[in-house]
């Protein structure tokens, strides 16, 4: 019985499908359920070519609606034709990069000179002409003790000039009596080059015997001498007790009245202050000779004077010391 009802059921509903479909233009009116998206009919139309398939959006759905019953002949929806994407735009051209001067090392030449900070140094003079000495020289002087001038020895300075290197060398013995009391040689040596300014020394010893006793180097290029491990600031020009008077005989001017100069006897290195006393007249062996008197004073530190001969290459005929004790030592120019 069941399988007879299933059966008609199937005929009547083929039977009513087959009837609305065979009439063009009807449908059925029953009412359509709430849908969550729209119904929408697409009809076939004459023309041969296919409609594309729309793009779907992006954007949500709106909210359902009921379908409300198609009129009689719904007009069909237009075609939605997918829209041409756009071309990508070429990037615009960046701007060159701004060129950012580099700071320079060296200044530009129209640059003006930047003004100096501070007191400004004290003007260098120029090298001077100096009075040039023979090449080689023997100088022997009478050595006295004290103004009475007690004679005490000789002493032979040699002086030796080769380029602008020098080598002056003086060799001191007792004589005569005192040789009985004094004995050993005391020689002393100084050696350097010769500048535009003068005598630069470079060494200075002194030796009594075969001992040495005095050692002084004088280091330019650090501005220091160095005393047997004393070592103080070295002063432009300076010299050592042996090769002032020969530096004096290369430089000294008429102009020249007032000036210092540090001279190092071994031991300690002192600013002596040198004036120009003026020129004298000296007794040597029996005959006039014009000289020009120099003093140079410190306060504590003794004395020295030295009488420069005007007609002979300006070298010392008469030297003349006073030490801290008061002690004077005289030499006289012999030959």
């Amino acid at each position: 019985m069941r399988r007879r009802i299933f059966a008609f059921a199937v005929v009547a509903s083929l039977l009513i499908h087959l009837g609305v479909l065979g009439q063009p233009g009807l449908m059925l009116a029953t009412p359509a359920p709430e849908v969550v998206f729209p119904i929408q009919a697409n009809l076939n139309l004459p023309e041969p070519e296919r409609v594309p398939t729309p793009i779907p959006s992006l954007e949500p759905p709106p909210p359902a609606s009921p379908v409300a019953a198609p009129a009689a002949k719904p007009e069909p929806p237009p075609a939605i034709l997918p829209l041409p994407l756009p071309e990508p735009a070429a990037p615009a051209p960046l701007p060159p990069p701004a060129v950012v001067p580099q700071p320079s090392s060296a200044p530009p030449a129209a640059a003006a000179a930047e003004p100096v900070v501070g007191p400004a140094p004290p003007p260098v003079p120029p090298p001077r002409r100096l009075r040039a000495l023979p090449a080689s020289l023997t100088l022997t002087y009478d050595v006295a003790s004290g103004d009475d001038g007690f004679k005490l020895g000789q002493a032979v300075y040699r002086w030796q000039a080769e380029g602008e290197r020098y080598t002056l060398q003086s060799e001191a013995a007792a004589t005569g009596l005192v040789s009985l009391f004094v004995s050993g040689q005391i020689t002393q040596r100084s050696e350097g080059r010769i500048g535009p300014f003068g005598l630069i020394p470079e060494r200075f010893t002194q030796t009594r015997g075969n001992r040495r006793q005095e050692n002084a180097v004088f280091d330019w290029p650090a501005r220091e001498i160095d005393m047997d491990g004393r070592r103080q600031a070295l002063e432009e020009g300076a010299q050592d007790i042996l090769s002032f008077p020969f530096h004096l005989a290369m430089t000294l001017r008429d102009e020249d009245t007032r000036w210092t100069l540090a001279v190092s006897n071994g031991r300690k290195l002192h600013a002596y202050d040198f004036e120009a006393v003026g020129p004298m007249k000296l007794e040597l062996g029996g005959q006039a000779v014009e000289t020009v008197h120099i003093r140079a004073a410190r306060e504590g530190s003794g004395q020295l004077e030295v009488w420069v001969a005007v007609g002979r290459h300006g070298l010392p005929v008469r030297i003349r010391t006073l030490d801290q004790k008061g002690k004077v030592v005289l030499l006289t120019l012999a030959q």
